[in-house]
């Protein structure tokens, strides 16, 4: 009775199975002149963002609510080649002019501005500069695959990390800069197999978490560091999270939000326009962690004229072309694929309460 009797409190004292269910919701399209927004930034509760390539050097505040622009400030003495990213200390403001899609810039920055200076009553501000280059770049003739494209930048403790997006192979090589002002040549921490584009980047530091987020082909994607001690980034665990959102999606900034959450943003395009989502990860507690969920198996794939759905749970199934254009949404389990041409699709499966199942691709043959 007393081996009993412990057993039965050790096990009510184990901690209880957490599931973690991610949540995307779309919160307004942004104007017009944010359809080339790439980074995004959340100071002291006010969003900012900026253009990319070529566009104008100005900081720009974002009404959540409405995606309007509420305020524009200029950076007097930058020039923007291609900003993509921003970033934020307790002093400083970060702007990363760090795009590079051919591999063949040997002139990349960071623009360092004073929040003192943003906080203030003009809508102009000047900023320092960050020189930097990588230590491994050898040859700058222009390439489509280059491994020195990069789109995420920011700040942990005392350095600035930028996260590259490696046309090649879907990699993201991790560097290290100071944040003062000066000429540098970065150094390199590692490499993430973050299976796509990394197009932003953010440190959360309420959760001590490092959040990125890019794209494939097909979707979407967020990736997620955790679990790491002081600067040790490498050291972290990671998951990887897939974002249905469509091609046309192309999502480029993100920033913690005020709820433990984040803000994202996407760039308009003849597929979609310009758009604000928050991302959350609701956590359920479930005291029946030792029963598996069923498993949900799709076959056959490659696929032809149908698709099996099999599932113990009544679910939905959706299926995107690579354009994110939805084809089918259905809840029956054999599904008809011959009016569809080949190629590769995103099947969505979710549950009556909209959690989802399960993503995968699928090769229509």
């Amino acid at each position: 009775m007393k081996i009993t009797l412990l057993l039965l409190c050790l096990l009510l004292l184990l901690p209880l199975a957490q599931a973690q269910q991610l949540v995307m919701d779309k919160l307004t399209e942004l104007a017009e002149e944010l359809k080339e927004n790439s980074g995004l930034l959340n100071l002291n509760g006010t969003l900012i963002t900026h253009h990319d390539s070529d566009g104008e050097a100005s900081l720009f505040e974002i009404d959540p609510q409405t995606g309007a622009v509420t305020r524009t400030v200029a950076v007097t003495n930058a020039e923007n080649q291609d900003w993509e990213d921003i970033a934020q200390d307790q002093q400083y403001i970060y702007i990363g002019d760090i795009g590079n899609n051919t591999g063949s810039r040997t002139d990349l920055k960071i623009y360092r501005i004073r929040k003192s200076a943003y906080a203030g009553s003009s809508n102009t501000v000047t900023a320092e500069v960050i020189a930097y280059s990588y230590p491994d770049q050898t040859d700058f003739s222009p390439s489509t695959i280059t491994h020195f494209d990069a789109e995420a930048l920011m700040v942990l403790n005392d350095s600035l990390y930028i996260f590259t997006k490696n046309w090649e192979n879907g990699r993201s090589a991790l560097y290290s800069l100071p944040k003062t002002p000066g000429s540098y040549q970065g150094k390199k921490i590692g490499e993430f197999d973050t299976q796509g584009l990394v197009t932003g980047g953010t440190y959360n530091a309420a959760k001590e978490e490092i959040m990125l987020i890019g794209y494939t082909p097909l979707q979407a994607f967020a990736f997620r560091i955790s679990g790491f001690s002081g600067n040790n980034v490498m050291q972290g665990t990671t998951e990887r999270f897939e974002l249905v959102l469509g091609l046309s999606s192309q999502i480029e900034g993100i920033c913690p939000s005020n709820d433990n959450g984040y803000f994202i943003s996407s760039e308009g395009n003849l597929g979609s326009v310009a758009t604000l989502y928050h991302l959350s990860f609701g956590t359920t507690t479930r005291s029946d962690a030792a029963i598996p969920e069923p498993p949900l198996l799709l076959y056959p794939n490659p696929a032809r004229e149908w698709l099996q759905v099999q599932h113990d749970k009544k679910v939905l199934t959706e299926i995107f072309d690579a354009a994110g254009r939805k084809h089918i949404s259905t809840s029956h389990s054999r599904i008809n694929l011959a009016h569809l041409r080949r190629g590769i699709y995103l099947v969505r499966v979710i549950q009556e309460n909209g959690e989802l199942v399960k993503t995968e691709k699928v090769l229509i043959e």
